[in-house]
């Protein structure tokens, strides 16, 4: 995995800074079973609806989001989790700052 030491105890949110008015991200891991990819939406900024290439876990680590996935809407709050099913239109629109990491599952 990138940027991560073995046997440290970490703190993940710290990996990824806000940028005004923007989101940024950070790849984490990628090969041929998964990825994970952290982001950090500054204040109401989203991602327009889109489907999901795989099966992805969200999961939010600071701040919140509303989450729109085909048609149905959701706030997620740190400390929560999402599944995004692939091919299913979802967006994601932060509520104030906001991170998460997503878990992609790869075909092989």
């Amino acid at each position: 995995m990138k940027n991560l030491d073995e046997g440290k105890i970490i703190d993940i949110k710290s990996f990824l800074d806000y940028k005004e008015g923007e989101i940024t991200n950070l790849e984490l891991a990628n090969n041929d079973g998964l990825k994970l990819i952290m982001m950090a939406f500054d204040k109401e900024t989203g991602l327009k609806p889109h489907a999901a290439p795989c099966d992805t876990l969200l999961l939010a680590l600071e701040g919140k989001a509303k989450i729109l996935v085909g048609d149905n809407e959701f706030i997620i709050s740190e400390g929560e989790e999402i599944v995004l099913i692939m091919g299913i239109i979802h967006n994601v629109t932060s509520q104030g700052k906001f991170k998460m990491l997503l878990i992609l599952e790869k075909e092989n």
